[in-house]
């Protein structure tokens, strides 16, 4: 911390980092180029909806908790059914869209090891 000569408050500075890798490309969107990042959560997001829709499915399918019996008792059935996979798919593309960013490799630019020491 420094101390401020005007005032006589201590301020903190800020740290200095050299390998400062940007979040977003800008040099490609000003081309009309798409960044490589939006294609590969999309990817990733239509995976997680894909497996919520077979986890729905196997829940129906394996009557868990009656679930099977009361959607087919009920007059909003489709409605819930709709709104279940809706909400289990929202839920299983974001942790598939999580999952691959935290577990990526190299290949769409991310940051070198930052775990070595100077």
């Amino acid at each position: 911390m420094r101390q401020d000569q005007s005032s006589g408050r201590h301020r903190r500075e800020e740290p200095i980092i050299e390998d400062e890798v940007p979040l977003f490309d800008d040099t490609a969107s000003h081309h009309g180029i798409p960044s490589p990042l939006v294609p590969f959560l999309a990817k990733n997001a239509a995976i997680g909806f894909g497996m919520a829709i077979l986890f729905v499915a196997a829940i129906l399918i394996f009557d868990v908790g009656n679930v099977a019996t009361l959607v087919s008792q009920s007059s909003f059935g489709v409605f819930a059914v709709a709104l279940t996979t809706f909400m289990v798919g929202l839920t299983f593309a974001g942790l598939q869209m999580g999952l691959a960013v935290m577990t990526r490799n190299d290949e769409m630019g991310a940051s070198q090891d930052t775990s070595k020491q100077r």
